[in-house]
């Protein structure tokens, strides 16, 4: 990542990258955009010129809950000749807890929402699949966030997968953030029931 190369090696990038591509890398996160500004001042190149995005940033406190956009899961089967849409791909019945669980991530950046219903939203438009069918959909966590940040809000234009189905394109707000700042609570595929990371968690027994 950015934030981890030499100082030398960070000023040599705002030197050459373009201000297009180095626009884009400071939206990526907080982290990167306040390293891109201060190493932008020192180099003959102009570094994030004014644009509404670089300077529309937001505080997120640790206080409130968010949802994060995780990776996508499989979410449907092969259909049989006793099922209405044969020989097509049908929806699966279940989804075991232990597949939304394994998806948490472990490292990297995530995507994060302030409602439930934005992530969810977010996740619709983007599954994919064919002949009308949902075949992988993003798994949508429940977090809180370890410490508050402060981060650019990135707008997405997004084209959904299903447009064919009267879907229209869509404008959507998020921003970006570490993995390792977010305690994961719970996890959940479309409208299918809320997975709890917590439930199963007791305190240590303390013998005296």
């Amino acid at each position: 990542m950015f934030g981890n190369l030499p100082d030398e090696i960070k000023e040599e990038v705002c030197t050459y990258l373009e201000p297009t591509n180095l626009k884009n890398m400071s939206m990526t996160s907080a982290t990167n955009y306040k390293l891109i500004k201060f190493f932008g001042t020192r180099t003959e190149n102009n570094i994030l010129p004014a644009y509404p995005e670089s300077q529309n940033l937001k505080t997120l406190p640790d206080t409130a809950d968010y949802y994060a956009i995780g990776p996508m899961i499989k979410v449907s089967e092969s259909s049989t000749i006793f099922d209405k849409g044969y020989p097509y791909p049908k929806a699966r019945k279940s989804i075991p807890d232990s597949e939304i669980k394994k998806a948490v991530p472990q490292s990297g950046e995530i995507k994060l929402f302030r409602t439930q219903k934005e992530a969810q939203e977010y996740a619709g438009l983007t599954a994919y699949g064919e002949f009308a069918t949902v075949d992988h959909r993003s798994v949508v966590f429940h977090v809180t966030l370890k410490n508050s940040i402060e981060s650019p809000i990135i707008r997405e234009q997004i084209a959904p997968s299903f447009s064919f189905l009267g879907l229209s394109d869509k404008t959507v707000e998020y921003v970006v953030t570490d993995v390792g700042n977010l305690n994961f609570i719970s996890g959940q595929i479309g409208s299918s029931k809320e997975v709890s990371f917590q439930e199963n968690q007791k305190e240590p027994c303390l013998v005296m």
